[in-house]
């Protein structure tokens, strides 16, 4: 505080007591008036509307769950994935307008871009496993497929496999009633996840995965050759209505085995799902977190299976009539197959007729 000169002080203490005090007083009054913060009335338009200034958290049940498979070496995503994905528009009624979820899918993929590693083992499709029969039933991954998207199907006399029925392809938009029109297909394919992770994997994960019923889908032999190891920068359904369906269960099946996926592929997919409703394609079959799996048999007929190996092939193969068997009802271990008499090929797996079938 700033002091009176010496001739202004006054002589008698009591005056110079009441001077001080009133010099305090003032000095009082003005900090309270500069630094006094808002008074009521005054407030921002947030707070008098009653909207709390306390930072939201999303809840601990936000995060997904995490795929029992471990993540391979070269899925570490680029300095560009920490960018969070843009949060869902909301209309004026403050209601979400992200279709379906769309967002979120992403989200959980957007982690996963990353290039191929640069030096990983060649693909053999021998890395994995054939079609497989986990339950024991006689019926393998192939024809639990076939029976579970079938509108009807009736069985061979073995019981084994599927040897007639109806089925609708969404990505040809054509229905078909002969099993052998049909390739069962990897919608991630094998050839893809291996350059995306799996060639790390450990041989009974590569099992699991070729036999994945989250992975699989019946589709026109023809569709399935040209989708071949394609992603979605380069492929899409013949039939425009099935490219929601194909790109939710791509990126599903990405996200629950961890598989690293090329900017490229992930590009296209945020591309095409923007216009989708993954609430939609649920409904129709492709859930967005859980595989699917295959649906109690409907309207079957089977009759006493026949004995032993099939006499025209080595090593052991059903004993089906007709052609009901080919190349991929045929495990790891049964490929290739030796035609014993030559001509003698009822299966039809020997092709070119140097007595060797199923030798790719």
């Amino acid at each position: 505080m700033a002091r009176l000169p010496r001739g202004l002080w006054p002589r008698r203490p009591l005056l110079r007591v009441v001077l001080l005090l009133a010099v305090a007083f003032v000095a009082i009054v003005v900090a309270a008036v500069v630094f006094a913060g808002p008074r009521a009335g005054t407030e921002p338009a947030a707070v008098a509307a009653g909207v709390s200034d306390t930072p939201t958290t999303e809840a601990d049940d936000a995060t997904p769950p995490q795929p029992a498979p471990a993540a391979a070496q070269n899925t570490a995503p680029p300095a560009a994935a920490a960018t969070p994905p843009p949060a869902a528009a909301t209309s004026a009624a403050g209601v979400s307008s992200d279709p379906g979820g769309v967002n979120e899918l992403i989200a959980q993929l957007r982690p996963l871009v990353a290039e191929p590693a640069a030096a990983i083992p060649d693909y053999d499709r021998d890395h994995f496993a054939g079609w497989l029969d986990r339950d024991g039933d006689c019926v393998n991954t192939r024809h639990e497929v076939l029976q579970s998207e079938a509108a009807r199907f009736s069985m061979a006399p073995s019981g084994c496999s599927v040897a007639s029925g109806q089925w609708f392809d969404p990505y040809t938009d054509r229905t078909y009633t002969n099993p052998r029109d049909l390739d069962v297909d990897h919608v991630v394919a094998l050839a893809d996840a291996w350059v995306s992770g799996a060639w790390a994997w450990a041989d009974e994960l590569l099992d699991r995965f070729s036999n994945d019923l989250g992975n699989l889908n019946a589709i026109a032999a023809g569709e399935n050759r040209s989708k071949s190891a394609r992603g979605p920068a380069d492929y899409s359904p013949s039939a425009a209505g099935a490219r929601c369906e194909y790109l939710v269960q791509y990126a599903t099946v990405k996200i629950r085995w961890q598989l690293s996926i090329t900017p490229a592929d992930f590009a296209a997919t945020e591309r095409g799902l923007a216009g989708c409703d993954l609430e939609a394609g649920a409904a129709g079959g492709i859930d967005p977190v859980a595989p699917r799996t295959a649906a109690a048999p409907r309207a079957t007929t089977t009759t006493t299976a026949l004995p032993g190996c099939h006499p025209d092939y080595e090593p052991c193969l059903p004993n089906l009539p007709g052609d009901a068997l080919n190349c991929g009802d045929l495990t790891r271990e049964q490929r290739p197959v030796t035609v014993l008499v030559p001509g003698e090929d009822p299966y039809r797996l020997d092709r070119d007729g140097d007595g060797r079938g199923c030798t790719s």
